[in-house]
């Protein structure tokens, strides 16, 4: 029983932290006027520089998100 709740924990905590990995995925699917984006104005969601930079961060930090939660597994390391 005692391996079946770390299982369950282990898979728990892991969908958690793919779910909290996959909501970049949000800024692609939804319009501009979604979360941080409805507070920016027009002239900055036009700089390309900024739309790379912010697309570059959500992006890597969703995949950071998605595995990070491995470096926890003991027998993975």
């Amino acid at each position: 029983m005692k391996k079946f709740l770390n299982v369950l924990k282990w898979w728990f905590f892991g969908g958690l932290c793919v779910l909290i990995g996959l909501y970049p995925v949000t800024y692609f699917l939804l319009d501009r006027n979604f979360g941080l984006l409805s507070t920016k104005t027009q002239e900055l969601l036009l700089d390309n520089l900024w739309n790379i930079n912010f697309y570059g961060h959500i992006v890597f930090g969703g995949v950071a998100l998605l595995i990070g939660w491995i470096q926890f597994n003991s027998k993975l390391r």
